[in-house]
C-alpha cells in the first residue's frame, strides 16, 4: 500500500508538471505570434510612411490621409492605404465592422477587417460621400496583416500624432489575442480574475517613428 500510494503521488506530480509546461509553452507560443506580426505591421508601416508624403494628422475630425472612428480607422499615404478594426467591437455592433467598415446601411460582409492594406493611388479609401467611406475591396490588392499564426489577433489601439511641417510621425499600435474575457484596458487580466484561457491571451504596444520622404511645401 505505501508503494502504491508513493507510485500514486508520483504520477499526480508527474501529471501537474507536465499541466504547467503545455501552459508555459502555449504562453510562449501566443507571445511569439503576437511580436511576430507586431514586428511585421509597424516594419510595413513605417516603409510605408518613409516613402510618402507629408499628411495632416488633426487631433479633432478626419482628413484625407487619417480617419478615426470609435471603431476603428484608416491611414492613407498616397501609395498604400491601411484599415483596421478594434478588436473590442467585434462581439457588438458587427453592423459598424466588416469590410464595409463603419458603413452601418452596407450589406455585411461575412468576417470583419482586422488590419489590412491597400493599393491606394489615390486615398480614396478615406474619401468619404455623405459620411460613408468606401468599402474595403476584396481582391488581391487587399493583404490581411494580421494572418500571422493560428491566434486570434487584433489591433486592441492605434494612435498616430505627427507633424506635416516636419514629415515626423509617431504611431503607437497595440495588437494582441482577441479574447475580450481575458483583457482589460489593453491588458491581459491575471489568471486569478480571467476565465482559464491566459495561455491563450498576450498584448504588447509597438512604438515606432518615421519620416515622410517629403515634407510639407517640397
Amino acid at each position: 500500500m505505501l508503494s502504491m500510494t508513493f507510485v500514486s503521488f508520483l504520477l499526480i506530480a508527474i501529471a501537474l508538471l507536465t499541466i504547467q509546461i503545455s501552459n508555459i509553452y502555449t504562453k510562449g507560443v501566443t507571445l511569439r505570434q503576437v511580436n511576430e506580426a507586431g514586428l511585421e505591421v509597424t516594419a510595413d508601416l513605417q516603409r510605408a510612411i518613409q516613402s510618402s508624403d507629408a499628411f495632416e494628422v488633426p487631433l479633432v475630425g478626419n482628413n484625407e490621409s487619417v480617419v478615426k472612428q470609435d471603431t476603428g480607422g484608416r491611414l492613407c499615404l498616397g501609395t498604400y492605404s491601411y484599415a483596421w478594426n478594434l478588436g473590442r467591437y467585434f462581439d457588438q455592433d458587427v453592423s459598424r465592422l466588416s469590410n464595409k467598415f463603419n458603413n452601418d446601411n452596407q450589406t455585411l460582409a461575412d468576417t470583419p477587417i482586422r488590419l489590412v492594406k491597400v493599393s491606394d493611388a489615390n486615398k480614396s479609401l478615406c474619401q468619404a460621400d455623405n459620411s460613408s467611406y468606401p468599402d474595403i475591396p476584396t481582391d488581391s490588392h487587399t493583404v490581411e496583416l494580421l494572418a500571422v499564426g493560428d491566434r486570434d489577433l487584433a489591433v486592441q489601439d492605434l494612435s498616430i500624432s505627427g507633424s506635416k511641417d516636419r514629415g515626423l510621425y509617431s504611431i503607437e499600435i497595440t495588437l494582441g489575442t482577441n479574447n475580450q474575457s481575458t483583457i482589460i484596458d489593453d491588458t491581459c487580466k491575471p489568471p486569478r480574475d480571467a476565465e482559464g484561457a491566459e495561455d491563450y491571451c498576450a498584448v504588447n504596444k509597438f512604438d515606432i517613428v518615421a519620416r515622410t520622404a517629403n515634407k510639407a511645401g517640397q
